[in-house]
């Protein structure tokens, strides 16, 4: 199991499995997948980086 954690304005903002993280933002698990691409991370705002 994938672990994610999420990062607002530098601050960690959740972490734990894409569901967990996508309910602690009040987004959808697509999104949190999404956030964790490399186009997400050049536009900034909500970053996810996948640890395990």
């Amino acid at each position: 199991m994938k672990t994610y954690v999420a990062y607002k304005g530098g601050e960690v903002a959740a972490v734990g499995t894409k569901r967990e993280v996508a309910e602690r933002l009040g987004v959808k698990p697509s999104t949190v997948e999404w956030y964790a691409t490399p186009s997400a991370k050049r536009r900034g705002g909500t970053v996810v980086e996948v640890v395990s």
